[in-house]
């Protein structure tokens, strides 16, 4: 009764064979096919030859293909694993196909039993009804066999390019020359009609066949009504000649003459990469200060700082932005000739740096970094200093006092001014000159004793203050707080009569 039942689960177990095969070649392409990918990304970014790995790819995924094959095609069938497989896929059997693949005959007769045998006729008797060839779907199956295919495409495309990164016949017989050279005149000139950054050296080489090599060879370089003759070298056996130009500064052409033969004129054309002469910037404080910075790469001041950049490039470039390292930019409008560029008001929010991108006509970007940074400070409390009267004094009542001070602070002065109070009274302020508003800010003020009434033996304090601007409010800083005691008007001052230090005496009448 085994075998019927061996019979009907066969099919199921080679199917799910055959979809296993399918499944490991799908993995053994891919696995060859991204190896391949990976050397042919590194060929174009970092110009890596992997040619060599070609055989090896080719060769790992045919013994990987076969060993695989060939452990699946002499696997044994597992009817309990098929009959479990099965279950799964029609649940309604209720284990009654892996309780019959489970029977096994008596040892001593051979014979299944009565119970065994009933067991087997009604999973045979289930099989009439359900088919078990849907414990492998063939919607599985298809999908399955179509992305193996896909995987081998792919990989045949990776073999493809890897291919065309083999160096050729011509040019392992021009060894180390140029792609943009060119044969002429039965030799290979290299690097032939080029382009070449201004300022920078310049090598020529002329290969030649070993049959036709000539005893000399000569450059003959052209450059408006200039024109040089300059001999070739040989380097040992090679049968190659060259020369090495230390700074090619303008556009020129060249042939090589050899054996009373010469080659066509080639053209060498110089260029210059982008570049940043001199950057200038302009500081617009939050209160109102203005500062210029030139030749700098840098701006810094508080939060709300207005910066205006002026920008001066080598050349007339198509674009130019400043980009930070998380992607944002900030666009330069560029001036009528292109040469030279501005960023307007731009404001100081946070602290950060900015890569200057220059792309010119022809799409070269500036080959040397340049940073840009902008730095949020905060700004240092302004610097007051009382010039006059020289600390604490004393003063008539008929006297008028010259007040002299000054504010000083890099992020501007935003107003400045001195408060004095007589006898305790209520506080008077005089104010600085407010016409400009600077980094620096002075105080030139008389005050008239007469005019306020002041009596004998009272004070007279005062204190220098400065306003400056910190995340859009205003800053009050003070100086110390002086006094000037009003003396007696019937004290009289003789000069000279005291000897040492102070010079002035004091005498009561």
């Amino acid at each position: 009764m085994i075998s019927p039942l061996f019979s009907k689960l066969a099919p199921v177990a080679r199917r799910y064979q055959a979809l296993q095969l399918w499944r490991n070649l799908m993995f053994c392409w891919l696995a060859a096919a991204a190896i391949g990918l990976i050397a042919l990304i590194l060929h174009f970014v970092f110009s890596w030859n992997f040619g060599w790995l070609l055989p090896l790819i080719v060769l790992g995924a045919i013994v990987a293909a076969t060993w695989s094959a060939s452990r699946i095609r002499k696997a044994r069938i597992d009817l309990k694993r098929t009959a479990e497989q099965i279950e799964q896929q029609h649940p309604e059997l209720q284990a009654l196909l892996l309780t019959a693949v489970e029977q096994k005959p008596d040892s001593k007769t051979g014979e299944l039993s009565y119970l065994q045998k009933r067991v087997i006729r009604e999973a045979l008797a289930k099989s009439e009804r359900v088919p078990w060839l849907d414990a492998v779907p063939a919607k599985k199956m298809f999908w399955t066999q179509s992305l193996h295919w896909a995987a081998l495409v792919l990989f045949l495309g990776t073999l493809i390019g890897l291919l065309q990164t083999l160096p050729s016949r011509h040019s392992a017989m021009t060894a180390n020359a140029d792609e943009s050279g060119e044969f002429s005149a039965g030799i290979f000139v290299n690097p032939g009609d080029t382009n070449v950054e201004q300022g920078s050296s310049f090598v020529i080489t002329a290969r030649f066949e070993n049959d036709d090599l000539p005893a000399s060879a000569t450059l003959i370089a052209t450059s408006g009504k200039d024109s040089k003759r300059l001999p070739l070298e040989r380097t040992l056996n090679d049968p190659k000649f060259g020369i090495h130009l230390p700074e090619v500064n303008s556009d020129f052409t060249y042939r090589i003459e050899y054996a009373g033969r010469q080659t066509r004129d080639f053209k060498v054309s110089t260029f210059a990469f982008p570049d940043l002469q001199r950057a200038d910037a302009h500081l617009e404080f939050p209160g109102g200060a203005m500062k210029e910075i030139p030749d700098t790469l840098a701006a810094s001041g508080p939060d709300g700082t207005l910066v205006d950049f002026k920008m001066q490039f080598n050349k007339a470039v198509a674009s130019a932005r400043l980009v930070a390292a998380d992607h944002a930019f900030v666009p330069l409008t560029l001036n009528a000739d292109r040469s030279s560029a501005v960023v307007k008001r731009f404001p100081l929010i946070e602290t950060k740096t900015y890569q200057l991108e220059l792309t010119d006509a022809d799409g070269r970007r500036n080959k040397r970094p340049i940073e840009f940074a902008f730095i949020v400070t905060v700004p240092q409390p302004p610097v007051l200093t009382l010039i006059s009267p020289a600390g604490d004094a004393r003063v008539s009542p008929l006297e008028e006092v010259a007040f002299k001070g000054e504010a000083v602070s890099d992020s501007g002065v935003h107003a400045m001014g001195l408060t004095y109070s007589v006898g305790g009274g209520e506080p008077q302020t005089m104010l600085a000159d407010s016409s400009n508003h600077s980094e620096r800010r002075e105080l030139a003020q008389l005050l008239a004793l007469e005019n306020l009434h002041a009596k004998s033996d009272q004070l007279l304090t005062y204190y220098l203050w400065a306003d400056d601007v910190v995340n859009g409010k205003v800053r009050r800083t003070t100086s110390d707080l002086f006094y000037a005691e009003i003396r007696p008007f019937e004290e009289t001052f003789r000069q000279g009569e005291c000897k040492g230090s102070p010079s002035v005496c004091v005498k009561l009448i």
